[in-house]
């Protein structure tokens, strides 16, 4: 059953000496949505630049960024180990740029700072470049330490909650969430009108097709994705996505019919190894697939594990990677 939701849209920002960390309150925020998004009907997305931003010119590169991703942050989470990062033009640093526009935005800003050994190999300039900021922020906010990855995921689990309580808060008292509510409740009134239309009709007209995706086969004759429904169906665009979903890259197609087969481009599964480091190791994946059924758009998300192997093929030992697990079954 389809639900209307609020986006809530939150920042991650940080210098590059700290992506465990951003990869770490990414997993949060997906934890929290897989237990409160349901009840709350609040959906939180986290905003990175990796995944968010692209290319575009007309400004400096910060104020082109601050454009596409934090003008419309709801809230800011930052994150800082050994480094305060490249200054802008503007500002020590984009990092320091993003978090400042919004606190001048009054949007909520959570500040999380290392206290684990700094490297020998630190650049003395950034360290004491970040020690001044700390100790500017440590007037007028209320910050929070980690010494590991493990204490930041156990405070950052107990502090997202009551984050997006504070946003909520924050958005109320502007009036803007009592906006969005309105236009919520007018959204789910029309889907209900329009759902009753079509029920008046006949119903398996409507109802969506049963679609089986699975995979076959393995490099050079494959892999290939198999996917089979009880009535024909059109598939335009295969999307390669990391386990975050972020789109790595797609295929576009013309598949039609109840049964046809496509092949896996086995360069983008190297390409997503390599983006992801997995150095050798299974790692996870999605496919998904974008099929048009009834003159309807239905997208169809196929986690799979792909792990790295080696053969003989045509007398010379290959690396190739592999499907060896996925998570088939129907489009609801």
């Amino acid at each position: 059953m389809a639900r209307a939701a609020i986006v809530l849209r939150i920042l991650i920002a940080s210098p590059s000496d700290v992506e465990k960390e951003r990869e770490l309150f990414t997993d949060v925020i997906h934890t929290w949505n897989g237990v409160h998004s349901q009840e709350q009907q609040v959906i939180l997305e986290p905003i990175k630049w990796e995944t968010h931003s692209y290319p575009a010119s007309g400004g400096r590169p910060q104020q082109l960024l601050n454009k596409q991703i934090v003008s419309g942050a709801d809230a800011v989470i930052g994150i800082f180990g050994c480094r305060i990062g490249t200054p802008t033009g503007e500002a020590l640093s984009g990092t320091i740029e993003e978090i400042e526009e919004l606190r001048r935005a009054g949007r909520h800003v959570a500040l999380y700072f290392s206290d684990a050994p700094v490297p020998r190999d630190s650049d003395r300039g950034q360290l004491e470049a970040l020690k001044e900021y700390r100790a500017q922020r440590q007037k007028d906010s209320l910050y929070s330490t980690y010494s590991t990855l493990e204490e930041l995921r156990s405070v950052a689990t107990r502090h997202l909650p009551q984050i997006i309580r504070a946003v909520i808060q924050n958005l109320r008292s502007r009036n803007e969430l009592g906006r969005l509510e309105t236009g919520l409740s007018k959204f789910e009134a029309r889907a209900e009108q329009q759902l009753s239309k079509l029920t008046a009709g006949s119903r398996d007209e409507f109802r969506n097709p049963q679609i089986k995706a699975e995979f076959i086969g393995e490099y050079p004759n494959g892999p290939i994705l198999w996917i089979t429904a009880d009535r024909d169906i059109v598939l335009t665009q295969l999307d390669y996505l990391d386990m975050h979903e972020a789109k790595i890259d797609s295929d576009r197609l013309e598949r039609s019919g109840q049964d046809f087969q496509v092949p896996i481009d086995h360069a983008k599964l190297v390409k997503i190894n390599n983006l992801m480091q997995a150095a050798g190791r299974p790692f996870r994946m999605k496919f998904r697939a974008e099929i048009t059924f009834n003159g309807r758009a239905i997208s169809h998300v196929i986690p799979v594990i792909v792990e790295p192997s080696t053969k003989l093929i045509e007398g010379a030992i290959t690396f190739f990677l592999k499907i060896v697990g996925s998570t088939t079954g129907y489009v609801p």
